[in-house]
């Protein structure tokens, strides 16, 4: 069975050659338009400012707000800056918590003769008394100088409450190496 008669081979009158590629195909581009470029310009010059700034702010800031330190090698290096609470009766703990603790700075620091540098720390009153904190010195410290120590003793503190002392110290006006101890005298 068929469903109708065969169709007659047919002639064309043009042979059929295939193009490249379609008219509307366009190769890509290799490299960057030049609004990727603008944007990146824009980018890079604002990282630069960031930058420019942050350099500035670190290099021109007050010293209040923030200490220069340096971790390449100089004439003056701090293994450690440790606090010493020395409460009555010489106790290892009291009211204050712990009567000794390292106060920070991971690795040594460094530096010049005479430089000035701050160490902050919060001590947080436990129990139910109000104490006071008399004076503070520097204890086995190697000629470092404690120039001020903020909020100024004697001051006291109520029960639960919490303060943030900043020690002004400034370092030996010869090579020194080894630690730093603030001692805090309470009662």
């Amino acid at each position: 069975m068929s469903c109708g008669t065969p169709l007659p081979p047919q002639t064309y009158s043009q042979s059929f050659t295939p193009t490249n590629a379609p008219h509307y195909y366009q190769q890509p581009k290799s490299g960057l338009s030049s609004a990727q470029i603008v944007i990146i310009v824009v980018v890079l010059v604002a990282i630069l400012v960031v930058g420019a700034v942050a350099a500035a702010f670190v290099f021109y800031a007050p010293f209040s707000l923030i200490s220069r330190v340096s971790s390449t090698p100089g004439p003056v290096e701090v293994t450690g800056v440790f606090l010493a609470i020395i409460y009555p009766n010489s106790a290892s703990e009291g009211h204050f918590g712990p009567a000794y603790r390292f106060l920070g700075f991971p690795g040594p620091m460094y530096f010049q003769h005479g430089q000035i540098f701050q160490s902050k720390f919060t001590l947080t009153l436990q129990g139910a008394e109000s104490h006071s904190i008399d004076s503070t010195t520097l204890g086995f410290s190697g000629g470092f100088t404690l120039r001020s120590l903020t909020p100024t003793p004697p001051l006291t503190m109520a029960p639960g409450s919490a303060t943030t002392f900043t020690a002004t110290l400034q370092a030996p006006n010869a090579d020194s190496r080894g630690s730093v101890t603030i001692d805090l005298f309470t009662h």
